[in-house]
């Protein structure tokens, strides 16, 4: 929140009087960036080719892409979660709904792959 206010030149407490509280601005710049980097990757498996293993192909360099426009200090959702660890902080939901969203991509991908390679369970 200090840098926050600092850059935009106001105080925490405008901040916090705008966006309802101190937790809200984490929230809405992390379902801003998931949202970006969602309609960054959701187009690329199906540009890529007809092959399974080209839409594979497609969303690692897309993420590649990503982390090369948008910064070297890696995923701004586990960044995020290092410092917000507890379910209950609104910017959970963002964390966990962005995770969920990029295995299943992932999955669903992999699939086409083997489809008839058994489901892993989960575990070791």
């Amino acid at each position: 929140m200090d840098l926050i206010a600092a850059e935009s030149g106001v105080t925490k407490k405008t901040l916090c009087d705008r966006f309802g509280s101190k937790e809200q601005p984490v929230v809405e710049y992390l379902a801003a960036r998931d949202e970006q980097r969602r309609d960054f990757l959701a187009e690329r498996p199906a540009a890529a080719g007809s092959s399974p293993g080209d839409g594979v192909l497609a969303v690692l360099d897309a993420s590649r892409d990503w982390s090369e426009r948008h910064g070297t200090r890696g995923c701004s959702m586990v960044n995020a979660h290092t410092g917000i660890d507890d379910p209950r902080h609104p910017a959970h939901q963002v964390i966990a709904g962005q995770k969920a969203w990029m295995l299943a991509l992932l999955t669903d991908l992999a699939r086409r792959l083997a489809p008839t390679a058994p489901r892993h369970s989960g575990g070791p």
